[in-house]
């Protein structure tokens, strides 16, 4: 608990998330991700797509963060979009 509440005591984001996703996977992110960036990510996936626990420990060891950070440095949205659909 205590390493849970240093986690995410700074980040008013973070504590939302959270609280948005059962406890199982809250541990797995806590043991398995150090970086703050990188946990958001996780966070935010396992909410939004409603990763099980063994999903997400999947996506955590195929390294789902660092793909989807690749991925978003290789496309031209912003460039080749109009304004309001980027």
């Amino acid at each position: 608990m205590r390493q849970f509440c240093h986690y995410y005591q700074a980040g008013e984001k973070l504590q939302q998330l959270v609280a948005e996703i059962p406890w199982g996977q809250n541990l797995t992110i806590m043991s398995k991700v150090k970086e703050p960036e990188e946990r958001e990510y996780y966070l935010k996936s396992t909410a939004e797509m409603g990763w099980s626990r063994n999903v997400l420990l999947h996506q955590i060891k195929s390294d789902a963060y660092q793909r989807h950070q690749l991925a978003n440095k290789q496309h031209n949205f912003d460039k080749a979009l109009p304004a309001h659909l980027a």
